[in-house]
């Protein structure tokens, strides 16, 4: 009778005590501690008897299974598994110590109670009080700034650098000898997983993959910049625990990015992030011999859209989040009254109005929005797509087909005529689309999905199979974390 000694590579065969003859074999090597444990006196030599010479393999094979399927049934994780969780567990703490660099901005503005304050989130560069925070969050000149690690005040000396298409400013604060952040010097990488930091109360950080770089068009400056696109899914309504301006951490615990104000309209699983090495263009080498600008900063800072500084404009949009279209279209209407030539508050009213069912009043509203606002693929697509749901589908396509041809690089556009081409049944002019938009967004499970049914309905198998592959992996990614 044999039985293995041991687990693993180490596993020696020995001869039970109730057998015959001890058996030769070629000896193997095996610690002293290992020996004295077994109930062997040591190695045995079996590998050159007959018994074994005529002992099928497979039994052998099974003796090795046997003490592998041992160890799984024992609870005991696989050595890559519990790294993988260990390194998971490593980078979550990461953005938790992190915030002790962080800074919360509370910013006032006219018509707000105390309950409706806005809050924008900053990080320290420095420990000699330089920081970065979100060029939002100085707008009215009227702010409140603490520690978030112990709610202690701050006081804001002024801004030494902007980065106005980004929307970011580097801040000269009163603090000293403060725990502070480093910017990435690289580029992050496609894959690279980052942790960004949520309240425990507001569940907690979260890891999230970065799924992709590419242009976005961005509403401050109204064009499209170079972003990161980041794979996370918040939850319903979760990202609004995570302030414009908090930084995406790589492993090392440097910041890759720093998150834009989440959309909260559209239905993409991702969030757009400055990349941080162009944040770091604008980060000053002798930051104390720099000028600093005083606030209110000067109108050439002011963002590119009055609107977005009007309280009822921005209690407006929080009503259309909560779901209160009535209160939002009162309050929406209030604020254009004011600032009749912006194309945020337009577009947002358009929205309201489709919610309420009033098509032809949504319709002008998004018209308005993208006359204001230099035609950009993200108010013409609202347009487009209340055509669609007035039931004019060829007035929507050709828009489409305009739009386009206007803003090559809008994937969204793209995803958009490729699904007025399909209701025509173009299926081959919308595949060329659709193709076109997985390439400039790869991150966009929508536009892959549609893909996966265009080449379907055309029996492209091979290429089906293709996108579909793609989709299973982008799902894995976008599981909340």
């Amino acid at each position: 009778m044999l039985f293995l000694a041991g687990r693993g590579p180490a596993a020696t065969l020995c001869r039970s005590p109730d057998s015959g003859e001890p058996l030769p074999a070629v000896r193997h090597p095996v610690r002293r501690s290992e020996s004295l444990a077994s109930p062997c006196p040591g190695p045995v030599r079996v590998l050159a008897s007959p018994v074994l010479r005529v002992l099928p393999l497979s039994v052998l094979l099974a003796l090795g299974s046997g003490a592998l399927l041992a160890e799984e049934s024992s609870g005991t994780e696989p050595r890559s598994a519990v790294e993988a969780i260990k390194a998971r567990k490593d980078h979550l703490a990461v953005a938790k110590n992190a915030s002790a660099s962080f800074l919360s901005f509370e910013i006032q503005r006219a018509g707000l109670s105390a309950d409706d304050l806005i809050t924008y989130r900053g990080f320290y560069l420095s420990a000699d009080g330089l920081a970065i925070a979100p060029l939002q969050a100085f707008d009215s000149g009227r702010f409140t700034v603490r520690n978030e690690a112990d709610g202690s005040a701050v006081q804001v000396e002024g801004a030494i650098a902007v980065e106005a298409d980004y929307g970011f400013a580097i801040i000269q604060t009163d603090q000293r000898n403060r725990d502070f952040l480093r910017l990435s010097p690289e580029a992050a990488s496609i894959g690279e997983v980052v942790a960004i930091h949520r309240s425990q109360k507001d569940g907690g950080s979260v890891l999230a993959p970065v799924l992709a770089r590419r242009e976005a068009p961005l509403p401050r400056p109204q064009k499209y910049l170079k972003v990161l696109s980041v794979g996370v899914n918040f939850g319903r309504n979760g990202a609004l625990h995570v302030p414009a301006g908090t930084p995406v951490l790589n492993r090392e615990g440097e910041v890759s990015g720093c998150l834009y104000q989440p959309f909260l309209n559209s239905n993409q699983l991702f969030s757009l992030a400055v990349p941080a090495p162009a944040l770091a263009l604008k980060s000053p080498v002798h930051a104390k011999k720099a000028a600093i600008m005083p606030f209110p900063l000067p109108a050439a800072f002011q963002p590119a859209d009055s609107l977005a500084l009007d309280a009822s404009y921005l209690l407006g949009r929080d009503a259309q989040i909560r779901g209160d279209v009535v209160q939002a279209e009162r309050l929406l209407r209030q604020a254009l009254a004011r600032n009749p030539q912006s194309a945020l508050g337009w577009q947002r009213l358009g929205l309201v109005l489709r919610a309420r069912n009033r098509k032809e009043e949504a319709m002008q509203a998004f018209r308005n929005a993208a006359s204001y606002g230099n035609n950009l693929g993200s108010f013409l697509l609202n347009q487009a797509d209340q055509l669609s749901l007035m039931g004019r589908i060829e007035d929507a396509t050709a828009l489409l087909a305009r739009a386009c041809a206007a803003n090559p690089g809008d994937y969204d556009l793209h995803r958009a005529y490729a699904v007025a081409l399909r209701s025509a049944t173009d299926e081959q002019t919308a595949q060329k689309h659709l193709e076109i938009a997985t390439r400039i967004a790869p991150d966009s499970l929508r536009c892959w999905t549609l893909l996966s049914k265009c080449l379907a309905k055309q029996g492209k198998w091979n290429e089906e199979k293709k996108a579909s592959d793609h989709i299973y992996k982008l799902e894995s990614l976008y599981r909340p974390r």
